[in-house]
């Protein structure tokens, strides 16, 4: 099915006023006196390309989760292996807040993500995977990148690679 939406009187960034014709989620046409049967008065408003989230951890997230305390030892090795600990007792990686936080990031503009995912000999592929429900949830809405962010014992020999493929049980991702 194809769906249409006319941005009337859009002020597009560079290029001044204009009519903008949406289908399918994707612009048709840009031009004057265009017409659709659904239509959005601007009224001058700024039109701007989906903004991109280069560098992400949404694989962390407690968003829409329970408050917790950063409590951990102190300096960055510390906070490192604070938050690997703790991640059982808060329930993460969790595929529903990684859906509420890319949920918040769609709606204030964000149409892709590169996001680096945690995996190792303890969680394996967990991460991988809740992050790829995520996606899932809001296919259509937003993309992703995933990059691999090898912890623990999966950064140092054996390769990471093998490392994670072991623990999964997986050949390949």
């Amino acid at each position: 099915m194809t769906t249409e939406l006319l941005l009337r009187d859009a002020n597009l960034w560079g290029t001044g006023p204009a009519d903008v014709l949406i289908r399918s989620g994707r612009i048709a046409e840009i031009g004057h006196g265009l017409q659709s049967c659904e239509v959005e008065e601007l009224g001058g408003k700024l039109v701007i390309p989906g903004l991109v989230d280069g560098h992400a951890h949404i694989d962390k997230t407690m968003w829409g989760g329970p408050w917790a305390s950063h409590a951990s030892a102190p300096g960055l090795m510390g906070k490192i292996r604070g938050g690997q600990e703790r991640r059982p007792e808060f329930g993460i990686p969790s595929a529903d807040y990684i859906a509420a936080l890319l949920e918040n990031m769609i709606t204030l503009g964000t149409t892709h993500v590169r996001t680096h995912v945690d995996v190792d000999t303890v969680m394996g592929l967990d991460a991988v995977d809740a992050v790829r429900e995520a996606f899932a949830r809001h296919e259509g809405r937003v993309t992703g990148q995933l990059v691999a962010f090898p912890r623990r014992a999966c950064s140092s020999p054996p390769a990471p690679t093998s490392c994670w493929r072991r623990r999964s049980g997986r050949a390949s991702t």
